[in-house]
């Protein structure tokens, strides 16, 4: 009885060991890992599977992988097996009494499948499994693997996914399980030590992965938004945006204004037809001098109305990235104004604002700026963006409370001389070239091919006989003003009648027809030009530099661009200077919250209920995902080279490589010799004053403490022959000097740390070798 118990528990710890050797700690951290990328990658692609089951095909996907790995036969086992089941089952559906149980099983067992597995669930988790456990048993590259882990985890953080924490914890605790089995490698290659076993170490790794994840989990805040790194977060989405830009499709996220939030386009897809704009208190404006301020610009005209027909892109403003391209769009600088005294004329045409913005009500995220912007202090804890209409936009809505500054350079129309300095302006800058004007011209010349010849025959009667491009708008301008009059209760325009054609004909309207018809015909009298929206300015009776801007202020002109120039502002109703307080008050800000989103409401402050901006949105998590696998890359690829760099030395000074570059043992003994003495210089070690090779020597070998085989007295014996004897070294002579060399390599790596050990060493060696190949190359 006692001899089959001790029988048993012989068995028993067989099989303990059997599973001990089968690496079951590395497959648990393999599952965890395939476990987590499928939870983060199966909706992805549109799967909807639940945990359990993405964690069963895991598991069997992975079974399957180890069996195949195991033995040959497994597989067509497995497929035989299945072949059998399946005509057993088909055999006993013959029965009449089994057919409909078996029929019955077989439907819900299809119908399980079907709702809850899915042929492509299983199909993205089989070659996922096969993969990682081929990585991990036979490659094990731990930094593959983890820049795998990270791009998924930064990908579902940057998508906000609701499982991304679960799917750090998988696959960090995965990670933290193969560690050991990667230092065990190690260890295993550098010494034949093997007295601790691969698997307890990996058991070992496991309960002290869990309460690490689970410690973290406990202790990391709910809210982790201040640990963010605002710095990193912008190159991130600078890149993203360049990206983008460049390779993106689709018009990028625009969260200007439209002046239709504030019921100016009444017939909604066209323009025109009566309007009765409300009177609410938008923004308060500090300024010395009324203006204009621009909200949004469209370029293509349809003949019913306005859109973004040319992509605009979409740039952080303070970027350095997109710098130039700043000051490309807002031209707060043209160059060509430097020279030809274009710059005196310059200061006599522009008005310095410098500008405050209150926000009143409503909730936007529109900026509203004017021409030729000089800087730009956003609202706090908003970041802005722009595009290349000139638009401004916040990445959040900007509501009661906020506000910003700005200075600009505007173009003053009002002051004295400027049609007489723009004609000299003109004539100055027309021999530069404007690195814009084609651009422009292809951007803003647009016009629709159905255009009514009248529109074109009334430019052209307009500026009949002028050459000047500034004052052909100026001409077009003062028609407008002169044979159109000004009501917000124009007919409604026919849905087959080009709208321009149908104000040129009535001469009827308010200001999006005034824009229109100026923006359209200066384009048909061969000038660009764009459609603007945003706000006008009321005079207060508060303080002489306070402005208001409400509903009834909000406006819509037209910006001409002259080459070499940039953009000026035509406005036939001039309601660029400010408009009279009217009798009825503007409606002063009243607490409303219907219709606002929560967050964004400021606590027992005022809001409006106006939305005065409507928000395009596109989908850009493609491109920011390209933009992290980008950057993913770009460090994997720096830190393999900065790798390569590292063994850089030791590999270069191997004597089969050393010989190929320098002919000749005694000369090759002669570079070995003096790299050593460089080598030693790293613990202090150098010749003194009047000290001889023979005494210097010793003293290098009882400061390393380096073996017998490799002593430095051992082998500088044939360094001091071939000296002062002129015996030339033998190749064993020389490859005992390259042994000694690459051990003191070593050495002076770990004495040094990767740090210091790339400048002092790798960096001089890199310069070593570029002499050597090039003196190599003259011979």
């Amino acid at each position: 009885m006692k001899e089959d118990r001790i029988k048993l528990s012989e068995r028993f710890f067989k099989l303990i060991r059997t599973i001990m050797q089968s690496r079951m700690a590395e497959q648990l951290a393999v599952l965890l890992i395939i476990f987590g990328l499928s939870v983060a990658l199966c909706p992805w692609v549109g799967l909807q599977s639940s945990l359990l089951i993405i964690l069963a095909v895991s598991f069997c996907s992975l079974l399957l992988a180890w069996l195949l790995t195991r033995r040959v036969w497994v597989f067509p086992v497995v497929i035989g097996t299945a072949a059998l089941l399946f005509g057993v089952l088909q055999l006993l559906k013959l029965s009449a009494d089994l057919a409909d149980p078996i029929s019955d099983i077989e439907f819900k067992a299809v119908l399980f499948w079907r709702e809850n597995l899915q042929l492509h669930c299983v199909i993205l988790i089989l070659p996922l499994a096969f993969l990682l456990f081929l990585l991990v048993r036979r490659l094990l590259s731990l930094s593959l693997l983890g820049a795998l882990c990270t791009a998924v985890v930064v990908a579902q953080a940057f998508r906000h996914d609701e499982t991304t924490a679960l799917v750090l914890a998988l696959l960090a605790v995965g990670y933290l399980i193969l560690l050991p089995a990667a230092q065990f490698r190690r260890i295993k290659k550098a010494s034949k030590d093997k007295s601790v076993a691969l698997t307890t170490l990996q058991l070992t790794a496991v309960p002290i992965a869990l309460i690490s994840v689970l410690a973290a989990v406990i202790m990391v805040p709910v809210d982790t938004t201040k640990w963010k790194s605002q710095t990193l977060l912008n190159i991130v989405y600078d890149c993203n945006d360049l990206i983008s830009y460049y390779f993106g499709r689709g018009q990028p996220r625009n969260d200007s204004f439209k002046l239709s939030g504030l019921g100016y386009y009444p017939l909604s897809d066209r323009l025109g037809g009566p309007i009765s704009p409300g009177n609410m208190h938008l923004l308060s404006v500090y300024t010395k001098v009324p203006f204009l301020l621009r909200g949004a610009v469209e370029d293509t005209y349809s003949g019913t109305g306005w859109y973004d027909g040319w992509r605009t892109g979409r740039f952080r403003y303070d970027s350095l990235i997109w710098r130039f391209n700043r000051n490309q769009t807002f031209q707060p600088d043209f160059p060509l104004w430097k020279s030809s005294g274009c710059a005196e004329l310059y200061q006599k045409m522009i008005y310095p604002l410098q500008v405050e913005v209150f926000y009143n009500n409503g909730w936007t995220r529109g900026i509203f700026v004017t021409d030729r912007l000089t800087s730009l202090t956003p609202p706090e804890r908003h970041n802005i963006y722009y595009n290349n209409q000139s638009e401004l936009f916040s990445t959040n809505f900007i509501g009661f409370g906020n506000t910003y500054d700005f200075t600009a350079d505007m173009f003053n129309r009002s002051l004295k001389d400027f049609s007489k300095n723009m004609q000299s302006l003109e004539q100055k800058v027309s021999g530069f070239k404007d690195v814009n004007w084609e651009t422009i011209c292809n951007q803003y010349l647009q016009l629709p091919e159905k255009l009514p010849r009248t529109v074109t025959d009334t430019a052209a009667q307009i500026t009949q006989g002028i050459d000047s491009p500034y004052l052909k708008a100026e001409a077009i301008e003062e028609w407008l003003a002169k044979n159109c009059t000004y009501t917000l209760t124009p007919d409604i325009p026919p849905k087959d009648e080009d709208f321009v054609a149908h104000f040129l004909k009535t001469r009827e309207g308010y200001c999006v027809y005034y824009a229109s018809a100026m923006t359209v015909l200066a384009r048909s009298a061969g000038l660009p030009a764009r459609y603007v929206t945003g706000f006008a300015m009321q005079k207060t009776d508060i303080r002489p530099d306070l402005f208001y801007v409400t509903e009834k202020t909000a406006h819509a002109w037209s910006e001409v661009y002259f080459k070499g120039i940039g953009w000026v502002t035509f406005d036939p109703l001039r309601f660029d200077n400010a408009l009279e307080l009217p009798e009825e008050r503007p409606i002063e800000p009243t607490m409303i919250t219907g219709g606002i989103p929560s967050q964004y409401i400021p606590q027992q402050q005022p809001v409006g209920p106006i939305e005065i901006s409507q928000t395009h949105t596109e989908d850009n998590g493609g491109a920011l995902f390209i933009t992290l696998i980008l950057i993913l890359l770009l460090s994997i690829t720096i830190y393999l080279l900065l790798r390569h760099l590292i063994r850089l030395p030791k590999r270069a000074y191997k004597y089969e490589n050393l010989a190929r570059l320098i002919e000749g043992e005694g000369e090759q003994m002669s570079f070995y010799f003096k790299d050593i003495l460089r080598q030693l210089e790293v613990f202090n070690l150098s010749l003194h004053v009047g000290e001889t090779l023979t005494e210097f020597v010793p003293r290098c070998d009882r400061r390393l403490s380096l073996k017998r085989s490799s002593s430095m007295e051992h082998i500088s014996k044939a360094y001091t022959r071939w000296q002062y004897g002129l015996i030339k070294p033998g190749k064993d002579d020389i490859g005992e000097l390259a042994a000694l060399h690459e051990t003191l390599e070593e050495r002076v790596l770990q004495k040094l740390g990767r740090a210091a050990y790339f400048f002092k060493r790798v960096l001089p060696v890199c310069g070593e070798m570029l002499k050597l190949r090039r003196k190599s190359r003259n011979k």
